[in-house]
């Protein structure tokens, strides 16, 4: 072999098959996993047509092999599943088309015979040097864009469903793809002829298939079968005197039925093994005077293993049995701790009893302690027990005094998730948040913002926490009629009403109705949009002054922590029974209607990924009230957005527009109103405020928050105010969805 290497032919067509075999096992790779290997005849059989064309009409092979080649992979990368004509049929009469085209043309040239011969099998002993330089070009750009879009490539060759949904545009992908094995085709099938290419595009594959258990293994050996066979067959052809073309495809195939019958060899050795031992194992038991022995040692062997089976299965019988008290006593459990700091630059101060925290000092606002376990398969416990401590800044004669509890413990929420009833409802019974729009439906403490919104304190207090109550609920999820990529959630659900500023029944004779509609929809694989609508009805209590009563209160009427011993008491109980003179008269029972509208909008990139992400909730409240001197109907809200810059860093702002709803508790309607007097319907229409603030956000890891917020707040009944807030929060344990 070595004096052919001295034949400049020799050495063009070993160089020129090496390039060639290269670049076709690389390509068919995917061809084979695919199972795309028609593709690849029929687009090596419309390079043929194209070349015939070529020889016909008097043009270079390869413009015309590359013409026909990628009409054909535009062809087969457009056309899906799933139409009325399968791809498959498409391939086949495009396969078809191009031999029948391919014979008229070889026809119709004078030296068709010869041209015909040449097409089928190609003459790989007369390439020239431009197609040797057009080979090792088109094998360095292929190489290079296989190994720059690898991931993709495998992404859509291997799970196209997943991909598509990833938001990857697996036909685009595709048709780099067969982009890259038309060029192939294309570029060897003048030289190489449609049998050689068709054979280095798919044996090669075949055999490091049967070897490679890693894609990047395949790829090397595929290429290495391929390269290993042009010089073996080019040597084979000179020596015995066949065709180039067909000595090489030869060789791949005799190089594949080696490796196939080593491996099945090697398979079948371990079967030898145990034939040999049971062979051995016979001829010992037929050995005169052994067999009783014999008989005897496997009767015993089949009495031990019997026994070890039914040990086990009383094992894991016992284990099933401890495994729901195991569970019960072990439950899932979360740790959430939410530390911050407050500077007030001018303005109203706040009360930590409805806001949740007060200025100018650091506050250690909440520990919970989270408890969650499955009951049986379908339902799940979860208790939250909420430590807090507050800190109540009072103003006696210009000078700030602190007062208030040293802290707290409460539960949080209680409550048992149903996830399967009758009919296909969804349930939660126990203390749990009300679902009454975004806010009241998911953990505060999850929302990008330091401080509450403001029309969560004005209509609700309880330190920002939102609305939650005793109660049960029930929804319905249901797919839409009028798009696939809509759905549908209906909630109905009926609470204490303890809240003790929006709604005072407490009793089950006075519960609060409630109500919900949603609607999410899908805009893109990791983009969707989310609108609801809530609506709450329940009893209150309300309270009036007289003008002869303003003043009057005395120390008696207070207990031990400076508060009233004759306000509400939060679950409808009034102890103002007496005529006392205490702070306030009784004035009934009224109705309090609350509606609530909310938009959402959560988009992140494509892939998954944490660099990046954008949302967006706005809610809208509107408060009807019925008080002793008439109807007072207000709205509120906020808009709330965040942009995550990247897996660390988010920047996001908020902005809050309230009117003092008519509740005579409420945080609006006490601020500058002296003891032992209440608004009336007119002043309380007057009030408004609204908000400004931008938030940074800080996350080192998922478990820890660092966040600076700074929030401007105008008031048309007091002076502006101005904040700097910061916030630790701090999360271990399992870990509840993301609400935003």
């Amino acid at each position: 072999m070595w004096e052919m290497l001295s034949y400049p032919f020799f050495q063009s067509a070993l160089i020129a098959g090496t390039l060639s075999a290269a670049m076709c096992a690389l390509v068919g790779v995917y061809v084979l996993l695919k199972r795309i290997v028609f593709v690849g005849i029929t687009l090596a059989q419309l390079a043929s047509l194209g070349v015939a064309v070529a020889l016909l009409i008097d043009v270079h092979p390869m413009i015309m092999a590359l013409v026909t080649t990628l009409s054909g992979v535009a062809c087969f990368a457009l056309t899906r599943s799933g139409q009325r004509v399968p791809q498959e049929g498409v391939i086949g009469a495009s396969y078809v088309m191009a031999a029948a085209l391919g014979i008229i043309c070889v026809a119709k040239n004078p030296v068709g015979e010869a041209r015909n011969l040449k097409v089928l099998f190609g003459n790989i002993l007369s390439v020239h040097t431009g197609e040797m330089v057009a080979l090792a070009v088109l094998l360095a750009v292929l190489t290079i864009v296989h190994v720059v879009f690898y991931k993709e490539f495998l992404f859509v060759s291997f799970d196209p469903e997943t991909a598509q949904a990833q938001g990857i545009n697996v036909r685009g992908w595709d048709l780099l793809l067969y982009l890259t094995i038309g060029l192939a085709i294309a570029f060897s099938i003048h030289s190489m002829g449609v049998l050689l290419v068709f054979a280095l595009l798919l044996v090669p594959a075949m055999t490091a298939r049967l070897v490679a258990h890693r894609m990047m293994a395949m790829f090397a050996l595929a290429i290495g079968f391929g390269v290993v066979a042009v010089p073996l067959g080019l040597y084979l052809a000179v020596r015995i005197d066949l065709p180039t073309g067909t000595a090489v495809a030869g060789t791949c195939v005799v190089m594949l039925l080696a490796v196939l019958t080593g491996r099945s060899l090697y398979r079948g050795a371990g079967r030898v093994a145990a034939g040999t031992a049971a062979l051995m194992l016979a001829f010992s038991l037929a050995i005169p005077g052994s067999v009783s022995a014999q008989e005897s040692n496997v009767e015993q062997r089949l009495q031990e293993l019997q026994q070890e089976v039914q040990d086990l299965r009383q094992s894991l019988l016992s284990q099933q049995l401890r495994l729901p008290g195991a569970l019960l006593l072990n439950p899932e459990m979360r740790v959430e701790g939410n530390f911050q700091g407050s500077y007030l630059a001018g303005g109203l101060a706040r009360r930590a009893e409805q806001e949740g925290f007060s200025n100018n000092r650091f506050n250690l606002r909440e520990v919970e302690l989270g408890f969650r376990a499955s009951v049986d398969p379908f339902a799940v416990l979860e208790a939250v027990i909420s430590a807090q401590h507050l800190a109540e800044i009072e103003f006696e004669d210009g000078e700030e005094e602190l007062e208030g509890p040293p802290g707290e413990v409460e539960f949080e929420e209680a409550h048992l998730t149903l996830a399967r009833l009758p009919f296909s409802l969804r349930g939660k019974l126990g203390l749990m948040r009300t679902s009454f729009g975004e806010y009241n439906d998911d953990d505060p403490d999850e929302f990008p913002q330091v401080d509450p919104p403001n029309i969560i304190t004005q209509l609700y207090g309880d330190e920002g926490e939102g609305w939650k109550e005793p109660g049960i609920n029930l929804n319905y999820q249901f797919a839409s009629p009028f798009s696939e990529r809509m759905t549908h959630v209906v909630w109905l659900g009926i609470y204490s009403g303890e809240n003790g500023t929006a709604f005072h029944g407490g009793q089950l004779t006075k519960p609060v109705w409630f109500t919900r509609l949603e609607l999410f929809y899908e805009v893109a694989p990791r983009a969707g949009l989310e609108l609801g609508f809530s609506l709450a009805k329940g009893k209150r209590l309300d309270r009036y002054f007289d003008d002869m009563m303003n003043g009057m209160l005395d120390d008696d009427d207070d207990d031990d922590n400076g508060h009233d011993d004759d306000a509400d008491n939060g679950n409808g109980d009034d102890d103002d029974d007496d005529d006392d003179g205490g702070v306030g008269q009784l004035a009934g029972e009224f109705d309090s209607t609350l509606m609530n509208a909310h938009f959402e909008f959560d988009w992140q990139p494509p892939l998954y990924s944490l660099e990046h992400s954008f949302g967006f909730l706005t809610e809208v409240f509107y408060s009807s009230v019925e008080r002793h001197d008439g109807i007072l109907n207000q709205f509120g809200g906020y808009a709330l957005m965040q942009y995550g810059i990247n897996a660390n860093f988010a920047i996001g702002a908020r902005f809050d527009a309230v009117n003092c709803p008519g509740f005579y508790n409420s945080l609006c309607a006490n601020l500058g109103v002296e003891e032992g007097e209440t608004l009336g319907i007119a002043e309380l229409e007057d009030r408004s405020e609204w908000a400004f603030s931008p938030i940074l956000t800080f996350n080192p890891s998922p478990f820890l928050t660092l966040r600076a917020q700074y929030k401007h707040t105008h008031r048309n009944y007091a002076e502006d105010s101005q904040e700097f807030l910061l916030q630790a929060l701090f999360i271990i344990g399992y870990e509840r969805p993301d609400v935003f």
